[in-house]
Formats: C-alpha cells, structure tokens, sequence
C-alpha cells in the first residue's frame, strides 16, 4: 500500500511540475516582438580598424505599453600594421563610449592582431544613428577611432 500512496504523490508532483513549466513558457513568449534588426559600425585610423555589430530586438512585455530593446552584440578592433610592431609594447587598452553604455578591455604585452568585445544590456532607448570613439592606449599613447553606423534606415 505504502509504494502506491508514493507512486501517487511522486504523479501529482509530476503533473504540478509540468504545468508550471507550460505557465513559464507562456509568460516568456507572451511577450509581443516588434522587429529585429542589425546595425553594422565601422572604423579606421592610422593603425586601426574596428567593426561593431549591434542586433536589436524591439518588444513590448506582457501588460505594458512601453517598447523595450534588448541589444547584443559584438565589436572587433585589428592592427593594421605587422605583429612585431607590438612586440615592445607593455599594456594595450581599448574602450568606448555610447549613450546605451560601454566596454573595453586590456592586455599586458600584447601579441594579437585582432581583440573582441562582446556586449549585451536592455532598456528603454536605442540611437541608431550615434557615432561614437573607440580609444586605443598603447602604454600611453592614445589613438582615437570614429565609427560610425553604414547601413543606414
């Protein structure tokens, strides 16, 4: 009798288990998407090349009459000269600045061509149009990268 009554409560809990991931899965995509696009930025200085990519999702959350964004992407910052040029260099740092927020990152004794810096964040304003800096630190030595949107609405 006992292995019966626990076959019973071990179904019942079976059962409440699959009905709240069912009730999740409907609060997660009740959520009304509106679009989802690509913005691509680049570019160059002397010594530099950088490509950022932005993807945006536009959606409005369940009960709500406000559109939120939720962005993710990626920014890629190459040498253009040869690796042996940073060979003497002791600490390379890279960063930028957005209006949505910013990121970077640093290396001691640099020995790479190519650097990446993923992002991710949401809120309530995207500017597709902003151009912005990526500033290059090589011990101390700052250059100033414009990049810019290239697709265009």
């Amino acid at each position: 009798m006992n292995k019966k009554i626990l076959i019973c409560i071990l179904f019942f809990f079976f059962c409440v288990a699959i009905m709240a991931t069912g009730c999740l899965e409907k609060e997660l995509t009740s959520q009304k998407q509106l679009a989802a696009y690509q913005d691509v930025y680049e570019g160059e200085s002397e010594n530099w090349k950088v490509r950022f990519v932005q993807n945006v999702t536009e959606f409005i959350p369940p009960e709500e009459d406000v559109i939120l964004y939720d962005v993710d992407g990626e920014m890629i910052l190459t040498y253009k000269g040869n690796l042996s040029e940073l060979s003497s260099v002791q600490k390379m740092e890279y960063s930028y600045a957005r209006n949505s927020g910013g990121g970077g990152g640093m290396d001691a004794n640099p020995s790479e061509k190519v650097y990446g810096h993923r992002f991710s964040h949401g809120g309530a304003t995207v500017d597709r149009e902003e151009a912005f800096n990526v500033i290059v630190n090589l011990d101390g030595k700052k250059e100033t990268i414009e990049v810019k949107r290239l697709n265009k609405l």
